[in-house]
Formats: C-alpha cells, sequence, structure tokens
C-alpha cells in the first residue's frame, strides 16, 4: 500500500479528503464524520495474555478532539485489560468501506462525576447500550476516555494510507 505525504483531494461521500491533510481540522472533519455518535466502532483492547480483544461500541462521542469517550459496564472485562494495557485502537469506517480510519492511544476509565455526567450528555445514541438494562440490579456505567495519539486512515479503493501523529498537529498548531 502507497503512503502519501503531500495532499490529494478525494471525494469521499460528501466529503472532500485530503490524503495529508494540511490542517488539524481536517483531520478532526474527517474523524467527526465517522464517529459521530451514530454509528458504531470496533474497539481492540489486549489482556493481561497479550491476547488482543475486538468489540463493537456503539455509545461514542468525540465531541472533544482528540479524545474518544465510550460508556460500558462497570463489570466488562475490557476494564480490567485496559488497567493492564491502557494502549487501544479503534475502527471505524465509511457505510460503503471508502474510508476506513483506525485510532489509537491510551484509554483510562474517567472518575472525575461531573466529567462523567458531561459524557453522559454528549453521547447521541444510547439505544444499543444494552448494559443500562442492568440498572435494576446495581450495576453502574463507567466512562472510559482514549487520548487519541495516532490516526490512520486507509481508502482502500484508491490504494493510499496516511498516517498522523495527533500530538505533532497539535503541538504545530500552538505555534500557528
Amino acid at each position: 500500500m502507497e503512503t502519501i505525504d503531500t495532499p490529494r483531494l478525494l471525494p469521499i461521500s460528501d466529503l472532500s479528503v485530503r490524503t495529508a491533510p494540511e490542517t488539524l481540522e481536517e483531520v478532526v472533519k474527517i474523524a467527526k464524520c465517522l464517529i459521530d455518535g451514530k454509528h458504531a466502532g470496533v474497539l481492540t483492547t489486549v489482556d493481561g495474555n497479550n491476547h488482543p480483544h475486538a468489540r463493537w461500541m456503539a455509545t461514542l462521542a468525540f465531541q472533544d478532539f482528540p479524545y474518544i469517550y465510550t460508556l460500558t459496564s462497570s463489570r466488562s472485562r475490557k476494564l480490567s485489560h485496559i488497567a493492564n494495557q491502557p494502549t487501544v485502537a479503534w475502527m471505524f469506517s465509511s457505510q460503503d468501506l471508502g474510508v476506513i480510519l483506525n485510532l489509537s492511544g491510551p484509554a483510562a476509565v474517567l472518575e472525575n462525576l461531573h466529567e462523567q455526567k458531561r459524557v453522559w450528555e454528549m453521547v447521541v445514541d444510547k439505544s444499543h447500550a444494552y448494559f443500562l438494562k442492568e440498572f435494576g440490579s446495581g450495576s453502574e456505567y463507567t466512562v472510559l476516555k482514549t487520548s487519541v495519539r495516532q490516526i490512520e486512515c486507509c481508502l482502500p479503493e484508491k490504494n493510499i494510507l496516511w498516517q498522523i501523529d495527533v500530538q505533532s498537529f497539535l503541538d504545530l498548531s500552538k505555534t500557528q
């Protein structure tokens, strides 16, 4: 697969995406179109035996770039995975699979109650939060916060891949 460092405009659904975005705003625009809280993504964690575990997650919020928030059961095994190995990977795609977005970085449980409530309000679609049915049995929800450090976008049909180090973009935007 070819890795591109120079900008090229490519139509993707209703977006024109640059293969190597020139600004952080372009990166965020692409990501927010795919991580809009109405579509599921795949979260991958690694357990104590270094085995990966991927699962669909549908209770998402991405309004506070570079953070992805998700709701999960307080009894979920992904919490122990993250406690032992905090680096996680997320994957999202356009409906036609023309754009594949991979994001990675450390995840942690959000402990602050005020922040948990704020994230609860940010999550658009809670209809797939099946663990919420357990509330009657005393179960609680937990908010996971992923600090996105790396973004990789693939346009499979065009055989194009670009990667972004998020911290470099954030540092660059501070100097401009």
